[in-house]
């Protein structure tokens, strides 16, 4: 599976939702957790397995979220590939 990960540095994600209120119980930390586990690879014991953006979420080393108070409901997420100057 080596090279399926589109980038294997430090990423930021920017995320946006257009709604009235959220869901009940849940943060705007919610929902980037859940887009967070859905753009990283899954994994088993010694690989990682199709992932669609980057291979795990240990990557994401920055991110900004945000809610718009509308009815009209629906969500941007943008994702941003920092350079790893290490």
């Amino acid at each position: 599976m080596a090279g399926r990960a589109w980038y294997a540095g430090p990423v930021r994600l920017d995320l946006c939702i257009w709604a009235a209120e959220l869901d009940r119980n849940r943060t705007l930390k919610d929902y980037i957790s859940g887009i967070m586990d859905t753009l990283d690879g899954s994994h088993g014991y010694h690989f990682t397995h199709l992932p669609v953006v980057f291979e795990d979420g240990s990557q994401v080393v920055r991110y900004d979220c945000r809610r718009m108070a509308t009815g009209a409901l629906r969500y941007a997420i943008r994702c941003s590939f920092i350079a790893d100057t290490s």
